[in-house]
């Protein structure tokens, strides 16, 4: 019969030590314990200060969904803090003509005149053209807006929430030096992302701007492309993608809105 060395003795575990030095945040494999003064642990991820008192107030209407799945607008009010508008993609918005009709509530804090609009993503930035439809009262965004598809990538069914930091009341008479911001994030669909996750964060995206608390309950946005592909943002424009980058935006912009997925892998 095979022969094994004796176990070692069981060694006796001084609890209160061990107690000790997890509270001191010392050896001892403990976790320090959350008191009633310490802070949080930081949101998985952040979201950027909207506007003027971004902060305590109630979510209003969200996202209404009229036929065809076409989001009207949605909004979020947090004490003058902006309001957010959902979006979702149809085929000639990502591909072909490339005119993504704005909601109509979003059109009644935008300008009266075309003027230029600064598409927020994920630290970067597009510079887009807002366009009124003469004798209507709404418009949307034409040029620059193609990029801003392309180095994100979007395809049908994906669903874009644009939050506009100074949304008020009233629709702004005159454009702010710069062109109008807006910060965008998305719900794409390969992600499994629905619409009633975007129209949840659209709801209460601007009151949970600056605190954490409220930031972790909101449904998370999909993750946005990497600098390395942009060929059209403020930074990519520079190239600072790189010739490949460049190829597969052409063949990104060359493609049918049916195509869409196969360039969706960045």
């Amino acid at each position: 019969e095979e022969l094994r060395p004796p176990r070692p003795p069981l060694r006796s575990v001084d609890h209160a030590r061990q107690r000790a030095c997890s509270s001191r945040g010392g050896v001892g494999g403990g976790v320090t314990p959350r008191g009633k003064n310490s802070s949080p642990p930081p949101p998985l991820w952040a979201l950027p200060a909207f506007g003027g008192g971004g902060g305590g107030g109630s979510a209003g209407g969200g996202g209404r969904v009229q036929g065809g799945g076409a989001a009207r607008g949605g909004g979020a009010g947090a004490g003058g803090g902006g309001m957010a508008f959902c979006k979702p993609m149809m085929p000639s918005q990502i591909a072909g003509g490339y005119w993504l009709q704005l909601p109509r509530e979003m059109n009644d804090h935008m300008a009266e005149v075309d003027t230029p609009v600064v598409l927020h993503a994920g630290g970067h930035k597009w510079l887009v053209q807002y366009l009124r439809r003469e004798g209507h009262s709404n418009g949307g965004l034409s040029g620059g807006w193609r990029g801003f598809a392309i180095d994100q990538r979007l395809c049908v069914g994906d669903i874009v929430v644009f939050v506009h930091p100074t949304a008020g009341n009233a629709r702004t008479p005159t454009p702010p030096p710069g062109g109008i911001p807006l910060h965008t994030f998305l719900f794409r669909k390969r992600d499994g992302r629905s619409h009633s996750e975007a129209t949840l964060f659209s709801r209460q995206v601007c009151a949970a701007a600056g605190h954490p608390h409220l930031l972790r309950r909101l449904p998370r946005p999909s993750a946005f492309t990497p600098a390395p592909v942009h060929t059209h943002s403020e930074a990519g424009k520079g190239g600072g993608g790189g010739e490949l980058a460049r190829v597969r935006a052409r063949e990104r912009a060359q493609a049918g809105y049916e195509e869409c997925e196969e360039h969706a892998a960045w």
